[in-house]
């Protein structure tokens, strides 16, 4: 399981405005995704400026903790592409 939140997102949604505020978190989104499905994973939940994915589900490859991991390094660098070894 990979669990991410987007760093100080309470105090940018008090001063940004509306679309300012959905625009940055449909950026966290695509940077969340893209790499959790190039890993092999699967989000399971977005809230808010929260997000959730698995890995080994619906099919388990034995290197789930690896590919989390690869995918979390993605998300934290905002890289996209598939991770080296960590393709299914």
């Amino acid at each position: 399981m990979l669990c991410a939140e987007l760093d100080g997102f309470a105090e940018i949604a008090r001063e940004e405005d509306p679309e300012a505020v959905h625009a940055i978190l449909s950026s966290f989104r695509e940077r969340f995704n893209g790499p959790v499905a190039d890993c092999g994973g699967v989000v399971v939940s977005h809230a808010g400026a929260r997000a959730m994915a698995v890995f080994g589900t619906p099919v388990a490859h034995g290197n789930e903790a690896e590919r989390a991991l690869r995918a979390a390094l993605a998300v934290r660098d905002g890289t996209a592409g598939p991770a080296s070894g960590a393709g299914p």
